[in-house]
């Protein structure tokens, strides 16, 4: 699954949350944004398969139209299965969510302020060899160590530090 979130700078905080909402809730809607039309691009088989309507996916769905993917609903208990899941998966899938444990950084929120030059000039060495590390333009194990060294001059070693302070603190109080 995904988080959606709704920034801080938003204009209309209280209209995305409320449209979050609906996504969660409205399977209709949800089921639209990830399969399409219902009759065009899918149809109901009439099965059941954990406990959500099963689907078949008709040919239009595969014609290039852009869905929302499936993997990134905040809720799957109201989204559709197409006929390729199976029960086990689902299972299997609920087992591993009620299985899952909750992050220790979740509610941690890092403070830049003290540290926003070193970020800067971090992003800009970042930014200055990212592309070239990613598409093998340059060797990497040259390139790397370059780009470590920059890193630590730009103040890379200040930011983990005054990081791992705030999260340090945080981790106590809670």
């Amino acid at each position: 699954m995904a988080n959606f979130v709704v920034s801080n700078t938003s204009k209309n905080k209280e209209l995305a949350v409320k449209v979050l909402g609906l996504i969660n809730t409205d399977s209709k809607l949800l089921n639209g944004l990830v399969y399409g039309e219902e009759g065009k691009e899918w149809e109901k088989t009439g099965k059941t398969v954990g406990g959500v309507d099963q689907i078949k996916l008709l040919p239009d769905y595969y014609k290039g139209t852009s869905h929302m993917a499936a993997w990134n609903t905040g809720n799957n208990a109201i989204l559709y299965a197409p006929t390729a899941i199976t029960e086990q998966m689902i299972q299997t899938r609920d087992q591993s969510i009620k299985d899952a444990k909750v992050s220790p950084l979740l509610g941690f929120s890092f403070d830049m302020t003290k540290v926003q030059t070193q970020i800067t000039a971090v992003q800009n060495v970042m930014a200055k060899y990212k592309d070239d590390i990613n598409t093998g333009t340059i060797d990497p194990e040259e390139g790397i160590k370059k780009m470590d060294a920059e890193l630590k001059t730009a103040g890379y070693d200040k930011i983990q530090k005054e990081m791992q302070s705030q999260y340090d603190a945080f981790r106590a109080k809670n």
